[in-house]
Order: C-alpha cells, then sequence, then structure tokens
C-alpha cells in the first residue's frame, strides 16, 4: 500500500504534464490546420478564407468584424493583437517594432505591396498584391517570416506554402504606401453565435436561417469556388443557445452548433445535401 500511495501522485504528474505538452497553442493549432490543407482549397479559395478557417479550427476568432473594423481602410482585416508593421514610404523601409518576434500561426494582412523572394531556379520571384492574407509558416532566428501559408497567391485557389521576404518589402504603387501589418490571433468571443456556410455546389443558393422553426431570415450564397460561397455569420445570442437550423432551398436542413462550418454539396444522389465539416 505504501507504494501504491508513492506511485499515485507520480502517475497524476506524469499524466498532467503529458496533456500539457500535447496540448496546442492556437498559433499552432493553425499551423497544424494549413499544413493539412497543403494543395487543396480552403473556404471558398480566397486569400482570407483560409486565414479565417484556421483560425475557426484553432479556437480563435476568425469573423474578423467581431474583433475590430477594417484598419486603416476598409477591405485591410485586422485579424488580433498587433505584433508589428513593416512598412515602405517615402523611399525607405521601416519595422514598427524590431525586437517582436512573429510566431507561425500569425496573420499578415498586406496592403500595397511588392516582395522580392528568394533567388530561384528560374531567377528572383517579384510578387505584388495591392490587398492580400496569409500565414505565417515559418520564422528566422530573428522572429521575421521567411515562408507562408497563403491562398489565392497567383490565381491559384488552393493553399499553398511559399518563401516570403519582408525584408524587400516595397510599395507596389509609387504614390501610396506599402506595407504588411502581423497579427497575432485572439480567443473566441463569449457573446455571439458565430457559424460559416459554404457552398461546394454548382449553382448560386439562398440559405434560410432558422431559430426552433421560426424564419430568422435568408442569405445568398454564389456557386463555389467564388467569393460569396464562403459566409461568416453571427447572431447575438449567446454562443450556448440551441435551436439554430440552416435549410437549403430542397428543404434539407441540419442542426446548427456554434463556430462550426456546414457545407451543401451535391450528393451521390445528384441532390444537394448538407454536411458538417470536421475541419
Amino acid at each position: 500500500m505504501k507504494r501504491l500511495r508513492v506511485l499515485v501522485p507520480t502517475v497524476i504528474l506524469l499524466l498532467a504534464w503529458a496533456s500539457v505538452v500535447q496540448a496546442q497553442t492556437m498559433n499552432q493549432k493553425v499551423v497544424t490546420y494549413l499544413n493539412s490543407k497543403v494543395g487543396v482549397r480552403s473556404g471558398g479559395g480566397e486569400c482570407a478564407h483560409a486565414a479565417s478557417e484556421a483560425l475557426r479550427v484553432a479556437g480563435a476568432q476568425f469573423n474578423t468584424s467581431l474583433i475590430a473594423p477594417d484598419f486603416p481602410a476598409a477591405g485591410d482585416y485586422v485579424w488580433g493583437t498587433l505584433i508589428k508593421k513593416i512598412e515602405y514610404s517615402n523611399n525607405a523601409w521601416s519595422d514598427s517594432s524590431p525586437t517582436a518576434k512573429t510566431q507561425p500561426g500569425d496573420v499578415l494582412q498586406y496592403y500595397n505591396t511588392k516582395l522580392v523572394n528568394s533567388k530561384t531556379a528560374s531567377g528572383q520571384v517579384t510578387w505584388i498584391a495591392l490587398h492580400h492574407t496569409s500565414i505565417v509558416a515559418e520564422v528566422d532566428s530573428a522572429g521575421m517570416p521567411f515562408r507562408v501559408f497563403e491562398q489565392n497567391a497567383s490565381g491559384v485557389r488552393k493553399v499553398l506554402r511559399t518563401a516570403i521576404n519582408l525584408r524587400t518589402l516595397k510599395n507596389s504603387t509609387a504614390s501610396s504606401v506599402g506595407w504588411v501589418r502581423i497579427y497575432r490571433p485572439v480567443p473566441r468571443v463569449t457573446n455571439k453565435f458565430q457559424f460559416v456556410i459554404l457552398n461546394n455546389t454548382a449553382a448560386a443558393k439562398d440559405v434560410s436561417i432558422r431559430l426552433n422553426g421560426a424564419p430568422l431570415g435568408s442569405v445568398p450564397t454564389t456557386a463555389t469556388n467564388t467569393a460569396g460561397s464562403y459566409l461568416m455569420m453571427f447572431i447575438d445570442v449567446p454562443p450556448t443557445t440551441t435551436g439554430f437550423t440552416i435549410v437549403l432551398p430542397n428543404g434539407v436542413s441540419i442542426p446548427v452548433a456554434n463556430a462550426c462550418c456546414y457545407e451543401a454539396y451535391t450528393g451521390t444522389d445528384s441532390r444537394d445535401v448538407w454536411r458538417q465539416l470536421l475541419q
């Protein structure tokens, strides 16, 4: 019995330690998700959809409208806590916080940027974006991103893992500043019911939302692999609220839980059906 009394607390401590080791941070979960999606379309294929889906799966806040208004202008998404801003203005490159290190899983928001990536067999790659979103995949010893996950880059509407060199950042339009803002994911808000609708069918559809059978409204989605095929919804009720359903035009419905993604797709019998995406 004495031996058991000694070993039981030790086992409990070891199990608790193992649980801590296995637990991933939100950033790590973002990276795990995107590693599993390389070569696959995430959401509706837009650059921001890959970030939103990764944050949703990681348990972070994925709907940017619930984090902060776009800043400094419409289309400049705010993804969490600002870590730093890399900017090119008046022919000068600057880092707003040189000692701040980015982490894999942080989100990059670009405006009016031109980057020259590392030299490849075919020469140096120049990359230009007016608005774009990507996610840090790897950082160097100084905490600067050198590889990112991105989608809808050069017209490829799938998740890619590509090299990046923010030290080469310039403005793509000489009359305007170019910048990249780097954000760290934040926990999900606890006062809104959120979910995602993804239309992966060949036709646009109006999707109805109901609460305990009563209609709340209808939202239009565009056909698969388009910006409007992926819609982030939120309702001003607690996340624990039950009774929500979403309904296709053919009457097929599915119950909805907070922070989940629901895909409309065409089944083997050529009928449109719903399913909840596991990731």
